[in-house]
């Protein structure tokens, strides 16, 4: 495949894409960090780099693949792009190289360029939510947001460390603005299980930095290009934005409160099969309601709270109840206040808001079937 240019970064370092990658290729001596799956760690001596959409096999099912990762990467890098073992590192990825993203920032002598590509939907996940495995050789899932940041000056390998912790902040931030769901918890996510970063620094450069944290200039534009480009990345990939996260099943999902939930929920209560169809449109109808989203966030926050331990149950108790009132009086429910409830014996703390939600959204569904002003089932 012919090699599409896509930018010229300071130092004519050439940016590339070609055969599913997006190749940097550098245009001088440049000192590297990498997480990548290639040639990872801190390297002097490398020509290229890349971040490639790997086969499907590679993503979620490794143990289906006719050879292994490395053997995998070890083909790609010689074969498809033509570059040498010896001199490359590189990242991969589920995210197609169409969906990349490149932001660039500049104050005085400092320029910083991040190319990020972006995805949560196959491992997003929060810091500290359960492990999938111990160690094995292969990764069970390559990385879904995978950033190349360039920097025009000569940073010292301390310098290029403490980036790394910056523009992950930046990336963290891009995620909880965008409230993305963790798929292994309640979280919020503040990554994905695997992704991957390489820092690219000019050793050629006059101009020597040492500091990337969040007081410096440096730090500051790290976090600018980085969280710019992945909230672009996540949005051109998985439509990911404000516009989608404007819905009551986004702001819930993470809690497992989503409109299947509700009709089991229901057809254990003595709902028939023949009214799903009506259950599930009444639900949607309101779906991104701006008051139902504006209520059921707050809702949502109360619970993360809870769950945090900022708050107890007995104090969240009484505004979950009047925020409940506020999204019935929305759907048009006469809805008697409830009791407060509270947790039982061996359930998480949050677990009877949760419960409350629900009935809430059974009796909603259910009002297709009520009859009118009273909101009860005939």
């Amino acid at each position: 495949m012919e090699r599409e240019h896509l930018y010229t970064l300071p130092g004519k370092d050439e940016v590339y894409r070609y055969n599913e990658a997006v190749v940097v290729e550098f245009g001088g001596k440049r000192h590297v960090l990498s997480t990548g799956g290639m040639n990872g760690g801190y390297a002097e001596h490398l020509t290229h780099v890349f971040n490639h959409k790997s086969g499907y096999n590679y993503c979620t099912h490794p143990e289906d693949a006719p050879c292994t990762y490395r053997e995998y990467l070890t083909d790609f890098v010689e074969n498809k792009l033509g570059l040498s073992l010896k001199t490359t590192a590189g990242m991969a990825t589920i995210v197609s190289m169409q969906n990349v993203c490149i932001e660039t920032r500049s104050f005085r002598d400092i320029t910083v360029t991040a190319i990020a590509t972006a995805s949560l939907e196959v491992n997003g996940g929060r810091v500290c939510d359960p492990a999938e495995y111990y160690e094995e050789a292969d990764p069970a899932k390559p990385g879904t947001i995978n950033i190349m940041l360039h920097v025009n000056a000569n940073m010292s390998p301390g310098c290029m460390a403490r980036t790394v912790l910056t523009l992950t902040e930046a990336k963290t931030a891009a995620i909880q603005e965008l409230m993305g769901s963790s798929l292994y918890s309640s979280g919020i996510a503040t990554g994905s299980g695997s992704d991957s970063v390489i820092v690219l620094s000019n050793a050629e450069s006059d101009f020597h930095l040492t500091y990337a944290g969040k007081h410096s200039k440096l730090g500051e534009l790290i976090g600018i290009t980085v969280k710019t480009a992945v909230t672009k990345a996540l949005a051109k990939h998985m439509d990911l934005t404000p516009q989608t996260q404007h819905s009551v099943g986004k702001r819930t999902f993470r809690y497992g409160l989503t409109a299947e939930h509700y009709w089991e929920t229901y057809l254990h209560s003595g709902g028939q099969e023949r009214e799903k169809q009506a259950f599930l449109t009444a639900l949607a109808s309101l779906d991104k309601q701006d008051g139902m989203v504006v209520w059921t966030s707050l809702y949502i926050h109360l619970m993360d709270q809870v769950s945090w331990g900022l708050l107890t149950i007995q104090e969240a108790n009484d505004p979950a109840a009047r925020i409940l009132e506020c999204l019935a009086h929305i759907a048009e429910m006469d809805r008697k206040k409830e009791e407060d409830r509270e947790s039982k014996p061996g359930l998480p703390t949050v677990q009877p808001l949760k419960e409350a939600f629900t009935r809430l959204m059974v009796e909603i569904g259910s009002h297709a079937h009520a009859g009118k002003g009273d909101g009860k089932r005939q």
